[in-house]
Parts: structure tokens; sequence; C-alpha cells
């Protein structure tokens, strides 16, 4: 039916407000919004052509239009940080899909379909501004990632390898923390259905070293092994099932 569309917002003193309506219309199912730390409230408005953030009292409203532009449709879910960054998945004018982050009256492009991707979604950007997200690739299979690179910036994706079994599916939505800590969901080829957590590896550049004795060559050797399979992959993981 016809009705006002409302983003509710609870003030300090424990009352609920009404920070934003879109008019009155057909109403289509709403996505659910996501608040920042900084009382900002962001979500799409698919059937509006639009993602809206609505910013606290005093601060213009942030609207991010389909026409006229580079963006002709939004995806669901955009994500938002304390820094007030809007990370969001737009279809292109041009063709394809891409994921940008805006702040301010800036927009900066993360990844595109242009190269491996076939579809993105689901982007999520922490406080320091780094971003994942969850994509289909061209050659089929689907996964999450941090950058364009499909190797280097691969957190894990279909076929990989997860505690001695093959990932059939994964899942992915606003897992992403300050300390860079992805958590998501995954199936493998054994049947098991977890909850997984990937660490960033945070590689230290090497410290010199004296020439070693003779008798310390194979402990160093050992230890270089380590150190190689250690920086070979970005991403630790954890599970919790």
């Amino acid at each position: 039916g016809n009705q006002t569309e409302n983003v509710i917002t609870k003030t300090l003193n424990g009352q609920l407000s009404s920070v934003f309506q879109s008019g009155s219309g057909p109403i289509t199912t709403p996505d659910p919004p996501i608040i920042n730390d900084n009382n900002v409230i962001a979500f799409s408005a698919a059937h509006l052509g639009r993602v809206i953030a609505v910013l606290p009292p005093g601060r213009p409203l942030m609207l991010i239009s389909a026409s006229p532009g580079p963006f002709q449709s939004f995806s669901s879910y955009p994500a938002l940080n304390d820094a007030d960054s809007l990370a969001f998945t737009a279809g292109l004018s041009t063709g394809g899909q891409g994921i940008f982050v805006k702040t301010g009256n800036t927009f900066n492009p993360i990844v595109d379909t242009t190269g491996a991707f076939a579809s993105l979604s689901d982007p999520s950007i922490n406080t320091l501004g780094d971003v994942a997200f969850w994509a289909t690739l061209d050659s089929g299979g689907e996964g999450i990632y941090t950058g364009t690179d499909i190797i280097a910036d691969k957190v894990i994706q279909t076929g990989d390898s997860l505690l001695g079994a093959a990932v059939r599916r994964v899942n992915f939505f606003r897992g992403l923390n300050n300390n860079g800590q992805i958590a998501f969901y995954a199936e493998t080829s054994n049947g098991v259905q977890g909850i997984y957590r990937a660490d960033p590896v945070i590689v230290q550049p090497p410290l010199p070293t004296p020439i070693p004795e003779p008798s310390t060559w194979l402990l160093l050797a050992s230890g270089m092994i380590g150190l190689l399979s250690y920086r070979c992959g970005r991403w630790r993981g954890h599970a919790s099932k």
C-alpha cells in the first residue's frame, strides 16, 4: 500500500525520533540500516535509486543518486565506518559493477568487474579505510577479497583448503574489524559448516643477521622455511564450528 518510510534512531533521552522520511508512495522491502559511533545512519533505498546517509543535526544529508552520473543502480547494504566513510556497490552506467568509498565529497574506486571479478557484493570498511568484499569470478567460484588482485588480495575462495577440506561455499557480510580481521561463513567438501576468522599476516622487514657458524646453518635453514610458509599467504585462519 501507500505509506511513509521512516528510518528511526533512538535519542539520548530514550525517545524514538524519525530522522528520515522518503515521502508517500509504494513501498518496497526496506534494507536494514547501519549506524556508526558518530550517530550517522546509512542505508540503500533501491526503489529511490539512492544510497542515503542520514547525518546528525547541523550536517547536510548525504545522497548518492543513480543518475545522472556514473552510477546506474545500487546494491543493498552499504557499509559505514567511524570516519563517516561510506562503502557501497553500484551498477555502472558503462556496464558492470564497482565498489566505491565516499569520504566527504570524494569518491574512491576500490574494485570493478572489468578484470577477473564477475560480480561484487557486501563491502565492509573499517576505521582505517580497509575494505573487504564478497565476489564471484569470471573463471567460476566465489570468495572474499580486499582488492583487485585475486591472488595477492584473496582472503579465501572456493577450492581453497580449509582445515583439510576444500571450500565449497563462502559467505561474508560486514565482517571486517579495525584489526583487519575478517569473520566469514564457509562450507567444506566434507560437509562441515562453520564460522571462521581470518587474521592478516603482518610481514616485518628482515633484520640484518651476522654470517652464522657452520653448525647453525641447519637451524637457520629450518627457520627460513618456516618464515617463507608464514609469508606465502596473507591470512591465517581460525575456526569456530
